[in-house]
């Protein structure tokens, strides 16, 4: 089933990916609720944002991107203060959201514009994932797998592409190969 609008299209299982994403990122914070701080602010909007990631609209709004990547950010945030306001725990944990992302993740995000820029911590932070993910399009597990030689072929004919046509071409050509192999 696909949802529709002038913009672009996300499939149900798009919407599943990054639903289950965020709500990763809230579960992560659900023991903070014990405490009246910004640490329980953060955890109640992250759990909203886990909510409203299931109803992602296919119209392109930064406002979306929110949904996406403001839990995650929120519970880098909640470390940080954990930690006595360390930025390199902050920093830790966007680097494990950004390894988490799928290439559907990546793909439904890069979808919508650029994360907002703010003048908050969180936003700060949300801005970096954003970026980081971003710019992460090509750095898949399956490269560093499966040597260069697929990697550059590919990188090179998909460059400016979606990762889901990056992976198809790439399923495809490892069964040409293998098939060629033996």
């Amino acid at each position: 089933m696909r949802t529709r609008t002038s913009d672009f299209e996300l499939t149900m299982g798009e919407l599943r990916v990054v639903a289950r994403h965020v709500a990763e990122a809230a579960q992560e914070v659900l023991l903070v609720f014990e405490a009246a701080t910004e640490s329980v602010r953060l955890a109640a909007r992250t759990a909203g944002d886990a909510a409203a990631a299931a109803y992602l609209h296919p119209i392109a709004k930064a406002t979306q991107v929110a949904h996406i990547l403001r839990g995650p950010a929120s519970a880098a945030r909640i470390a940080e203060l954990v930690t006595a306001e360390d930025p390199e725990v902050g920093g830790i944990f966007i680097e494990r959201a950004k390894n988490h992302a799928t290439p559907v993740l990546i793909d439904v995000l890069r979808r919508y514009p650029i994360a907002p820029k703010g003048k908050n911590r969180v936003a700060h932070l949300m801005s970096t994932l954003d970026s980081k993910l971003r710019e992460s399009r090509w750095e898949y597990p399956f490269w560093n797998c499966h040597g260069g030689t697929l990697q550059l072929m590919c990188a090179h004919e998909f460059k400016g592409r979606s990762p889901t046509g990056f992976w198809n071409r790439a399923r495809k050509v490892v069964r040409e190969s293998l098939s060629h192999s033996f």
